[in-house]
C-alpha cells in the first residue's frame, strides 16, 4: 500500500480556524471517494483528488495540486521523521516530516483561501505488496518459548478456528 498525505491548520487574522487534509491514496474512484477537504471554522469544503510532486525528494519542498486548479499547496519539511521497516526497507518506507505550508485552496464558493503559514505534517508511505504465507496452526515447541509466545499462539489458534 502506498499513499501521500499533507495536512495543516492555523487561525486566520479574523480568528477562524483554517485546516485542510490532502491525500492521494489507493481508492478506486478518487473523484467520488477521497479524503481531501478544507475546513473554515465548522464549514467543510470537499476538494477534488490531488497529486503530489517531490522533485527534490521527501526532504525538499512538496507540491500538491489538483486537475481543476482548486488546490495549489507547497509543503516545506523542516523536521524529519522517518521509519524504514524490514531488511533494506523491504516491508515499508515511511516519511512523516513536519513543516510549513503555503499556497491557495479554493473553497466550494469559489473563494481562494490562503494556507500560508499553516503548520502541518506530510506523509509518504510505501510498502511491498506481497503475500505472506501463514501457518494454519502454531507449533508449541519449546524453541518458540518467550514471554508472548503463549498469548500469540492462543490468539492465532482462536482466529484460525473461526
Amino acid at each position: 500500500m502506498a499513499y501521500d498525505w499533507v495536512t495543516g491548520a492555523r487561525r486566520d487574522p479574523d480568528g477562524r480556524l483554517l485546516a485542510f487534509n490532502l491525500t492521494d491514496n489507493q481508492v478506486r474512484d478518487p473523484d467520488t471517494f477521497n479524503e481531501c477537504a478544507l475546513w473554515i471554522d465548522t464549514a467543510l469544503h470537499r476538494l477534488p483528488p490531488v497529486r503530489f510532486e517531490r522533485p527534490g525528494g521527501v526532504h525538499q519542498p512538496w507540491r500538491v495540486r489538483d486537475a481543476e486548479g482548486r488546490v495549489d499547496v507547497t509543503f516545506e519539511p523542516t523536521v524529519r521523521n522517518e521509519q524504514h521497516i524490514g531488511p533494506r526497507s523491504a516491508l515499508a518506507d515511511y516519511y512523516g516530516p513536519f513543516g510549513w505550508c503555503s499556497g491557495t485552496i479554493v473553497d466550494n464558493d469559489g473563494a481562494p483561501v490562503s494556507v500560508d503559514a499553516c503548520f502541518g505534517m506530510g506523509e509518504q508511505s510505501s510498502s511491498a505488496s506481497r503475500s505472506v504465507d501463514r501457518p494454519s496452526s502454531v507449533s508449541r515447541s519449546p524453541r518458540r518459548a518467550g514471554p508472548l509466545s503463549g498469548i500469540a499462539q492462543r490468539t492465532i489458534s482462536a482466529t484460525s478456528a473461526k
